[in-house]
């Protein structure tokens, strides 16, 4: 049984894998005939022609990437360029004749299809489909050529499907044309310029790869080689005429994507410092190869409408792009208000907030001149409901604010927007400085101050000034008078008797050694109860 089994195994041939090289297993004779019948300009060439490009174009017009490769599926621009380039390389010059013209009239019809499809359609609008195929470089160049040959190779391989060789000739050169047709009828001369360049620069690649496939495969003659070299010779020029300026193309393109980048990172993080609410739109990089390869940067910023971006900092902004990309650059913002819908409370809250600030400011500088003021806070207090007014005050040491007047103010701040304020102030002294002048006119005040505490507690000193006759005190001169301003806050019916400046100026001129007089005004304290 089991020598059965075994021998039965040794009759089995183990498998090996063979490569096959079918490439050259092709016959001439087919593929001439194949590419004149389908190259014939027949009425079918004509409405696959005709349906392929309104089908693109309206791919085009509607930025959907599935429609143009539909369109692309149909084309039949492919057969012209394979007769040319089947004719040098076969040496059959009627076959170079008759393709030019079929391809020139497969233009003209295209291109006439195209824009007469943009003219009736009510979408007008340059997307990012027609702009993709409006800036050639060498890399479409290196596509044309890759697709080329792999569409000449479909065409001597019955087993590759020719529509697949269709799609392959018809990504390079139906949508570039059919974008030219667009911007001519939009009448955007760079879409028209840039859609046709490309479409020249992809039918010279596809002639030329098309040309060595078909030498390589073995579809010529070995004979007369003369109208092949030349036509090889004249396609190669022209490919390399075109390249170059690509190649140009290329390397602006590719500094433009990286300057891009580069200019939305330092927009963003240099206006983001100066507002989270800054929005940056539409950046558009330039080179302006008339003014030394200056870079041209224009943006549109939506900024709140309570910020400007002043031209210091724009200044500070182009110093970091110019440090970023090596070049100068000229910076253009276009800048934008941004209008905050706010509900009618908020606007109805901010009012009042405006309000108190403004009520705080002028009051403090009715109750002492001196006072400036270091920072002011109104909030809402959640708590009660009402105000919260939080202030940080800097003023003369000597003066200072009664409680009865912080009272007073809140009072009035309440009445003001009509609801409860807590008012909490901090008052800094301000130091200076002084001449001996000065620091005596200080202790002067401090000595009266004491001096009014000593003759009714209930009196308050809202302001002084001190001043000499001569200008500056001299303790050691007894004919130098001093004058004292003083405005005192009494209590209601209260009346200052002369007794009392008596005692001041005698108390005053026994320790400074000069005469004093007092010029005086009283305001009268008003308690309020609840």
């Amino acid at each position: 049984m089991f020598k059965n089994i075994s021998s039965r195994l040794k009759n089995i041939s183990s498998p090996k894998l063979h490569f096959i090289n079918d490439v050259n297993q092709i016959q001439s004779t087919k593929i001439l005939e194949k590419v004149q019948v389908n190259s014939h300009f027949s009425l079918s060439f004509i409405i696959l022609l005709t349906g392929s490009t309104i089908v693109c174009t309206l791919g085009l017009l509607l930025n959907a990437p599935s429609v143009v490769i539909g369109g692309m599926i149909i084309s039949p621009l492919m057969w012209p360029l394979m007769k040319i380039s089947l004719g040098i390389s076969y040496e059959k010059a009627l076959y170079i004749k008759q393709a030019m013209i079929v391809l020139i009239l497969s233009i003209i019809i295209a291109f006439a299809s195209s824009f007469l499809i943009t003219v009736i359609s009510p979408i007008k609008l340059i997307n990012g489909e027609i702009l993709a195929r409006t800036t050639p470089t060498l890399l479409d160049v290196i596509v044309a050529l890759v697709a080329g040959g792999i569409a000449t190779l479909a065409i001597t391989q019955p087993r590759i499907s020719e529509s697949l060789a269709g799609v392959a000739i018809a990504t390079s050169l139906l949508p570039p044309l059919c974008v030219s047709g667009i911007g001519l009828a939009v009448l955007d001369y760079s879409t028209f310029w840039g859609g046709l360049i490309l479409f020249l620069a992809n039918v010279i690649s596809i002639i030329f790869i098309s040309i060595i496939t078909f030498s390589l495969l073995g579809i010529r003659r070995e004979s007369n080689t003369a109208l092949r070299n030349k036509g090889f010779l004249f396609t190669a020029i022209m490919l390399l005429v075109t390249a170059i300026p690509l190649f140009f193309f290329l390397k602006s393109y590719s500094f433009k994507i990286v300057a891009y980048h580069k200019v939305q990172e330092i927009l963003h993080k240099s206006l983001i410092q100066l507002s989270p609410s800054i929005y940056i739109d539409s950046v558009k990089t330039t080179l302006q190869p008339s003014v030394g390869n200056n870079i041209l940067i224009e943006a549109e910023v939506w900024l709140p409408e309570d910020l400007t971006v002043d031209y210091k900092q724009q200044q500070k902004i182009v110093e970091n792009l110019e440090r970023s990309l090596g070049k100068k650059v000229d910076l253009h913002l276009r800048l934008q208000r941004t209008i905050s819908i706010i509900s009618q409370q908020d606007r109805l809250q901010e009012i009042k907030r405006k309000i108190l600030e403004n009520t705080f400011i002028d009051e403090i500088q009715k109750i002492n001149e001196s006072f400036s003021i270091d920072s002011l806070e109104v909030n809402i207090d959640t708590k009660t409901d009402g105000w919260f007014v939080k202030a940080v005050l800097r003023g003369d040491p000597s003066i200072g604010m009664t409680q009865n007047q912080r009272e007073i103010l809140e009072k009035l701040l309440s009445d003001k927007v009509g609801e409860k304020v807590l008012l909490n102030l901090e008052i800094i002294s301000r130091i200076q400085l002084q001449s001996n002048p000065e620091i005596e006119n200080q202790q002067i005040e401090k000595e009266i101050q004491r001096l009014i505490k000593i003759i009714s507690e209930d009196i308050d000193i809202t302001s002084m000034n001190i001043r000499s006759t001569y200008g500056i005190t001299q303790p050691n001169n007894e004919n130098n008078i001093i004058s004292v301003d003083i405005v005192l806050t009494v209590p209601y019916d209260y009346e200052l008797q002369k007794e009392a400046f008596d005692y001041l100026k005698s108390q005053l001129k026994n320790q400074f050694k000069s005469d004093f007089e007092f010029t005086t005004q009283t305001v009268e304290k008003r308690i309020y109860k609840y």
